[in-house]
């Protein structure tokens, strides 16, 4: 059941960071007359950061 939790806590992370990163990404994209480029970085950086702490909470455990 652990694993279960950690899966869903990962996919909750990974869903809101994405959707916000999004929706920052295209506010501040029409405000600088950019876009797609900080959306798509935001994005990424999101999505990099969510690997990232999978990654960190799974190597925790010896």
């Amino acid at each position: 059941m652990h694993d279960y939790h950690r899966a869903m806590r990962f996919i909750g992370m990974m869903a809101i960071s994405s959707i916000l990163a999004v929706f920052i990404g295209h506010w501040l994209d029409e405000v600088l007359h950019t876009t797609p480029i900080i959306m798509l970085a935001l994005l990424a950086y999101a999505i990099g950061g969510s690997f990232y702490q999978l990654l960190k909470d799974t190597g925790d455990e010896s």
